[in-house]
């Protein structure tokens, strides 16, 4: 028998095996009890799951995604030190690049721990975009290429005016690339300043995103990564939702994930992301981080605080959030039942998709 390797069996638990991959594996998984074993054994590697699970609150060890977040950089520490004979060298950060293929490189707007976004002119067509690549290069993981390529497919196949458009998905000397639609008014994050906004602009916002959300559910796509940092907006205004880094393909409506991984931006998490429940991710996961945005639009803040990632975990999975109209009196009776409806603990209470939510609001 043919086992799947163990960075397969890895992308597969964080959710990003390629699709052309996820019926092997899939179908191997049913039929081999060993292999089920070993995704269990990678999942205790998620130190935060495994703190938060023991209920200790020891808030000097790394919080959630830092192994994640310096993955590319200590991809390329360990290629030097390979080369180098010690761990003294500390690795360059590889440098900009002047062209990438067709694009001609006008400055870097972000990197993370796995990519790096430039700025970029098409020669040809001369139009602006964005360009993604990963950022340890040729020294990326196998799972790394599978998380990014998933990234750029799931990304392309979306097509909606509040997406941000793909334009093309291609290599540079061995290094895979997505252009992407340039949107030039920066995010929601930018213009949150802790005031609420009109009860009628929220939901405005909310169901335009709603619906965009349902066609990307429609294509077989979860964001799971809905955030202000991800709504872009364009010199008029129009919000376009980015970076498909953390999506999901589904099969039969469910992820192809198992338990064990912490996916997501903790104060954005829904319930299941924040136990690590990811066979209950899906459609109703999105809808849960869309009230999330509403609430924090209609009352300055979020539902839960607390002072570290751990507590904070916990409140999202045992905590009721605070009534908006508790911290807003003004604000609509029925628009606080639509938020708080997206805000169920239990997935299954939801909207059963994110048109619902996007109709009760244009209601």
């Amino acid at each position: 028998m043919h086992h799947p390797s163990g960075d397969e069996l890895l992308a597969l638990s964080l959710g990003h095996l390629a699709e052309t991959e996820l019926a092997r594996v899939s179908t191997h998984l049913f039929e081999c009890p060993a292999c089920c074993q070993r995704i269990d054994e990678l999942a205790t590697d998620d130190r935060l799951l495994r703190r938060l699970k023991d209920g200790r609150r020891d808030e000097e060890d790394p919080l959630v995604g830092q192994v994640q977040r310096r993955s590319a950089v200590r991809a390329l520490r360990k290629s030097n030190e390979s080369s180098s004979g010690g761990p003294d060298h500390d690795p360059a950060i590889l440098p900009i690049p002047k062209e990438i293929g067709e694009y001609e490189i006008l400055c870097e707007v972000g990197r993370g721990g796995m990519g790096v976004v430039y700025k970029v002119r098409h020669r040809g067509l001369q139009r602006l975009a964005a360009l993604k690549m990963i950022l340890a290069g040729e020294y990326a993981s196998r799972a790394q290429g599978v998380r990014f390529r998933l990234e750029a497919e799931l990304a392309a196949r979306v097509q909606h005016p509040n997406i941000v458009q793909v334009f093309e998905i291609g290599t540079h000397e061995g290094r895979p690339f997505l252009a992407m639609e340039w949107v030039e008014g920066g995010s929601l994050a930018d213009k949150l300043d802790g005031k609420p906004w009109t009860p009628t602009e929220a939901a405005k916002l909310i169901e335009t995103l709603a619906r965009a959300i349902h066609v990307s559910h429609s294509e077989g796509v979860v964001h799971r990564d809905l955030k202000p940092a991800n709504i872009l907006l364009t010199s008029g205004g129009t919000p376009k939702i980015a970076d498909f880094g953390l999506a999901q393909p589904l099969v039969n409506c469910a992820t192809l994930t198992q338990t064990g991984f912490l996916i997501g931006t903790p104060e954005y998490m829904s319930p299941e992301q924040a136990s690590g429940n990811r066979v209950l991710v899906g459609p109703a996961t999105d809808v849960y981080a869309l009230g999330l945005l509403l609430y924090q639009l209609c009352t300055g803040q979020l539902p839960f605080h607390a002072a570290n990632t751990i507590e904070l975990l916990r409140a999202v999975t045992s905590n009721e959030p605070v009534r908006p109209r508790r911290l807003q009196p003004r604000l609509p009776h029925d628009l606080e039942a639509i938020i708080l409806h997206c805000l169920e603990k239990e997935p299954h209470r939801r909207y059963s998709t994110a048109l619902e939510l996007a109709e009760d609001l244009s209601r």
